[in-house]
């Protein structure tokens, strides 16, 4: 059907091809897990989920959630079917991953260290291994075994925003703009109330 709206014509919207979903997708979006970065010398920390069809609506919506109101230098998604978790606590495996994961090829996974319960894990390094098992394995023999739990996500799994693109938060590096106690609007009032007091008893 044609449009009759001149901009649509303009860009022969019609001829483009659009990529399409399945209805199955439209209707159950996965979970994407976030990891924030505050500071170019901070490392990415896990922060929360958010729902979307596929990595790029993910990064708007972790964009939207996470890097609005707190300082952000940097931001990671990585689907939660992806993660590969180890609770050392039971010493047994706590997995996202609802299939079995078969690897005969050296992969990098990065890993992210949960040292107490209820802690955000944090970005710890990245090892090679041909199983996330064994990057579990080599993450405990490089970094240490004194965690609660460990995760494993391979390296090409984890969606990351180029460090280039960083400088879209920088020219509001504490947003307090945002925040109500920015405007200050009490202060303002009581300042204004004081200045008609003191011009009424005059």
């Amino acid at each position: 059907m044609k449009s009759l709206d001149p901009r649509i014509n303009r860009f022969d919207i019609e001829k483009v091809p659009v990529d399409t979903l399945s209805e199955n997708e439209l209707e159950q979006w996965q979970t994407y897990e976030v990891f924030h970065q505050k500071k170019a010398s901070e490392v990415h920390i896990h922060v929360g989920a958010v729902h979307a069809s596929n990595p790029e609506v993910a990064f708007l919506f972790a964009k939207e959630q996470y890097a609005r109101r707190l300082q952000c230098y940097n931001l990671w998604v990585a689907k939660t079917a992806d993660i590969f978790a180890f609770n050392m606590e039971r010493n047994e495996n706590d997995n996202f991953i609802s299939e079995e994961i078969s690897s005969h090829t050296e992969s990098a996974y990065d890993i992210f260290y949960q040292y107490r319960r209820g802690e955000h894990p944090k970005y710890t390094g990245t090892v090679v291994a041909i199983h996330p098992e064994k990057a579990i394995q080599s993450a405990q023999k490089h970094f240490g075994k004194d965690t609660f739990m460990i995760w494993a996500i391979p390296q090409n799994k984890v969606y990351k925003q180029p460090v280039e693109q960083a400088e879209m938060y920088t020219y509001v590096p504490k947003k307090s703009y945002r925040d109500a106690t920015g405007y200050k609007v009490m202060a303002k009032l009581n300042k204004i109330r004081k200045a008609r007091k003191q011009h009424e008893q005059q």
